[in-house]
């Protein structure tokens, strides 16, 4: 069209071309001639569905689907899922499921973050027993809980703990991290176990035979009137990844006792907090192991410095980490076994063991359980 009239202006042919180039497209499309459409008899759908044969020229009139059609298929879009939110299963109160079964329907996922209370002060609780604190508060608890717990280590241990919580969360980051390294620390960061009397069969663990890990650890506890359950929960860190983190290394503080067959006096509880600190480098270790020898006479605090001090930076630096363990899959495994296994070993040097009765006295007693053949584990060097 468009063509024909800049063809029709560049002859310049008179009256053509005047009417070529004043022409539009509705005066074009009426000049056209008219076209003819022939008529179609509609009949009904239930001829259709009888099966009855239609007359040439008939079309059907289909009912309207009641079923629902799928509108044309599109490339899907691309999008990112948020990570399911942590929920906490070694605490017994955890959010209301209504939200998370909800997006479980039909295989969809829901965006919808489960809701925790909140504290006396409107504050958002990240896991139960969370205590949410400022820079401030948590400066504050750390001081007074490092002045005062410490120099009272034996007897208020929920001040240790405050000290543990509020100086570790940065050291709690690389410890997490040290445990996603080995696939026994991945499977421990899933499952989230938990050490107490609701989650540990005791009866059968002191049904084992002597020599493995669950009847010495047991054993360890029923000799001095301890509990998986005497634990401090987690108050005051506010990741719940990093508070199992330190709920874990918490709960299984008696399992190094029993690794390292130490009894829970003064001077080997300070001797293991050197070990800690060596093997998780936590800052409440290496205050507690600074600053409570002090409660040591002077005569054996220079004893303890001399003797245990570097067996336990050696035990920390050339084991595994410990609380990468799973202990709870290791009940049924000899002690020395798992000793070797871990690269760690016992105080064996017998003049150290003269100057320490408690130590002596397990000591002696393992090796008389090995006399009588009541050991399950092979005999070690002496």
């Amino acid at each position: 069209m468009a063509m024909s009239r800049l063809s029709a202006l560049w002859r310049g042919t008179g009256p053509a071309a005047a009417a070529a180039i004043n022409a539009t497209p509705s005066s074009v499309a009426a000049s056209r001639p008219p076209t003819t459409v022939p008529h179609v008899t509609s009949a009904p759908a239930e001829a259709i569905e009888t099966g009855q044969a239609l007359p040439t020229g008939v079309e059907p009139i289909l009912k309207p689907a009641t079923d629902t059609i799928s509108p044309p298929s599109t490339p899907a879009a691309s999008f990112s899922v948020d990570p399911a939110p942590e929920i906490e299963p070694w605490s017994p109160a955890r959010p209301s499921s209504s939200t998370a079964e909800k997006g479980k329907k039909n295989g969809r996922v829901s965006r919808t973050q489960p809701s925790y209370e909140v504290d006396e002060l409107g504050r958002r609780k990240n896991y139960p027993t969370h205590v949410p604190l400022n820079a401030g508060q948590n400066a504050l608890l750390a001081v007074g809980s490092g002045l005062w717990g410490v120099m009272n280590y034996a007897t208020r241990p929920d001040l240790i703990a405050t000290l543990s919580e509020t100086t570790s969360s940065s050291f709690l980051s690389t410890l997490h991290e040290h445990m996603s390294m080995t696939p026994e620390g991945r499977q421990i960061l899933r499952d989230r176990p938990t050490l107490s009397s609701k989650t540990v069969n005791l009866d059968y663990l002191r049904g084992l035979r002597r020599g493995t890990l669950g009847r010495e650890y047991v054993e360890w506890l029923d000799r001095d009137g301890i509990t998986p359950d005497s634990r401090e929960v987690v108050r005051y860190i506010d990741s719940p990844s990093l508070a199992y983190t330190m709920l874990r290394y918490r709960q299984t503080h008696d399992l190094y006792h029993t690794l390292f067959c130490l009894p829970p006096t003064l001077v080997h509880e300070l001797s293991l907090k050197v070990v800690e600190w060596a093997n998780m480098r936590l800052p409440a270790a290496a205050l507690s192991s600074t600053f409570g020898p002090l409660r040591l006479s002077a005569k054996r605090r220079r004893m303890w410095a001399q003797d245990w001090v570097p067996w336990a930076l050696r035990q920390g630096e050339m084991g595994r980490t410990l609380n990468a363990v799973y202990w709870e899959k290791r009940w049924e495994q000899g002690i020395g076994e798992l000793r070797r296994e871990l690269g760690v070993e016992r105080m064996n040097d017998h003049k150290v063991e003269s100057r320490w009765r408690g130590y002596r006295v397990l000591r002696e007693m393992e090796r008389d359980l090995r006399r009588k053949g009541e050991w399950i584990d092979e005999p070690e060097e002496w």
